[in-house]
């Protein structure tokens, strides 16, 4: 492990740590700050999940509750989108056993239930399976019904099930219902379970990757996947649904203090964080973890001006539990250093360093997301260029994970730079970009990527696995579903 830098961190594990599904590590600029003068430092800290060394198989993984989210509009009848989402709901019927609950919306004008939230037993998987066949496209697209009505599910749903998700599947624009900043403001009110994950999949050029990705981010590790067309459906909901199923760790919270002398100036992350004392004191939410993921935080702090002194900086506290036992876990690390009269001259933290690699990459295409949105788009590839440059002369950058992250952002120049591009395709894949690196997930993009590196992506295992086995089984499904799927009367 890189200790460069890392400063004095001291662990509290106040459970057995030879279970623990999460390990925490904490990374400052340097171990050594100039005394007597004030500073601004960058610090991180990480959570990283286990390994499969429990063994995960189906009946050993913990159990969820599902609701799909199904747009049969008219315009999902193009092409192979309704029958190629529909032979993936049957594949799920196949990988999800008895103990998992699933529940089917699907929307047009109006949302409808078609499937209320139950036990997947054999006779009910059968009654699935008969609901999909009579699935026809209809009308208009009302998006905000069918979420509202599957958080309706989840909201008055019982049981001890503690994972959900909600897996919202679109082609297009909602021109029904709520408009999508109204969804939007209206989804900001809502209270949702600190487990509940919501995924969003646009299907081809006509949605907007903007309203969805906004959807998923209100939700801790929430995704926005962008499929180009019928032939990636597969995969794409291979790798979600591996995701939920090497899921190691939920109910994870963290709690960030300052100590005299130290204040957060900002907080680096899409993950809920809230104030607890302004500027000292933080709480976050991060849902849950699979295994194999790594999540990290990155920090702005400002300190005091201090006589020679070993100082506290900050504490990380982190609670969680695990999805193997269901037991409660807390680590705490308090990361000190030292204030000297000369200036440290040892190099900044390769981690550290890593995290403000992608967090400069998130942000960069975020921002210029913003610029091509309102056309910009000379501003918009400036913005790439500057945080390629930054990466570029960082310690890290020959690091795999970084030539990987230059690679990405020029990736996202190009589909910022006209109009003719963005609006075709170059706005979804860019915020696919920016889903992967703000979120530190897997969205399916390393099969289309071949000059990438090993492990590209966030990809875990266990999600490369279900990728070729839910593209290999779903292929078989089609058939079933090929035939016209006209529109009802």
């Amino acid at each position: 492990m890189d200790n460069i830098g890392l400063g004095y961190c001291c662990d509290v594990v106040e459970t057995p740590c030879d279970t623990s599904p999460l390990s925490l590590s904490a990374n400052i600029e340097r171990d050594t700050i100039q005394h007597e003068k004030a500073h601004n430092v960058l610090a991180s800290f990480t959570l990283q999940a286990c390994d499969s060394q429990f063994g995960f198989a189906v009946r050993q993984r913990i159990h969820a509750d599902f609701v799909v989210v199904l747009d049969t509009s008219d315009s999902m009848k193009t092409g192979q989108k309704l029958a190629s989402v529909l032979a993936t709901i049957e594949y799920m019927m196949d990988v999800l056993s008895e103990n998992d609950r699933f529940a089917l919306v699907q929307f047009d004008e109006t949302a409808t239930v078609l499937f209320g939230l139950d036990y997947l037993t054999a006779e009910k998987k059968e009654d699935i399976l008969n609901i999909l066949q009579n699935i026809r496209t209809h009308g208009n697209t009302n998006i905000s019904d069918g979420l509202f009505t599957a958080l309706s599910i989840l909201q008055s749903r019982e049981g001890d099930i503690p994972i959900s998700r909600i897996l919202l599947l679109t082609d297009g624009l909602s021109n029904r219902g709520l408009s999508h900043s109204e969804m939007i403001r209206k989804l900001q009110h809502e209270e949702l379970d600190e487990n509940l994950t919501i995924h969003c999949f646009g299907y081809g050029k006509d949605h907007s990757s903007s309203c969805l990705q906004t959807i998923a981010f209100r939700s801790p590790g929430g995704l926005y996947y962008y499929i180009e067309d019928s032939e990636h459906i597969a995969e794409t909901f291979g790798d979600c649904l591996a995701g939920t199923f090497s899921t190691v760790a939920y109910s994870i919270h963290v709690e960030l203090e300052a100590f005299d002398g130290c204040r957060f100036i900002k907080i680096r992350t899409k993950f809920p964080f809230r104030s607890v004392k302004q500027m000292k004191k933080y709480v976050g939410s991060l849902g849950s973890m699979y295994e194999q993921e790594s999540r990290s935080v990155l920090m702005r702090m400002s300190l005091r001006g201090l006589p020679k002194c070993s100082q506290n900086l900050f504490r990380v506290t982190l609670r969680y539990k695990s999805a193997i036992d269901h037991s409660s876990y807390c680590h705490r690390k308090l990361v000190t250093v030292a204030r000297n009269q000369e200036p440290s001259n040892v190099p900044m933290n390769k981690e550290l360093d890593r995290q403000i690699n992608r967090v400069t990459s998130a942000e960069a295409i975020d921002k210029a997301i913003s610029a091509a949105s309102v056309k910009n788009f000379g501003t918009a590839e400036q913005t790439i260029n500057c945080a390629i440059q930054r990466i570029s002369t960082s310690i890290t950058s020959s690091d795999p994970y970084c030539r990987d992250l230059i690679d990405d952002l020029k990736d996202c120049k190009r589909c910022v730079s006209s109009h003719e591009i963005f609006a075709k395709t170059g706005i979804h894949e860019a915020h696919q970009y920016s889903t992967m690196h703000n979120q530190e997930r897997s969205v399916g993009m390393r099969n289309e990527r071949s000059t990438r590196n090993v492990g590209y992506g966030y990809c875990t295992t266990q999600q490369a696995m279900q990728m070729e086995k839910a593209a290999a089984a779903i292929s078989s499904y089609l058939a079933a579903y090929e035939s016209p799927l006209e529109s009802s009367v």
